[in-house]
């Protein structure tokens, strides 16, 4: 999953283990597609939500 902020201006990527769906991981990632920690708990709770919303509207296409 990727995901463009407005907010920090920066963009996003998020990971998962095959074997582990539940266990995520997140990065910030540059022009060079260089992977950076996240650097704030705002930054993990923005993301969490894009998330929920990207989850939901995948569930809403897969009942139609």
């Amino acid at each position: 999953f990727t995901y463009h902020s407005e907010n920090t201006g920066k963009d996003y990527a998020v990971f998962y283990n095959e074997n582990d769906e539940n266990h995520l991981i997140a990065f910030s990632y540059d022009e060079n597609k260089t992977l950076q920690e996240l650097e704030t708990q705002e930054e993990y709770n923005e993301l969490d939500k894009a998330l929920h919303v990207f989850d939901e509207e995948q569930a809403a296409q897969n009942n139609s």
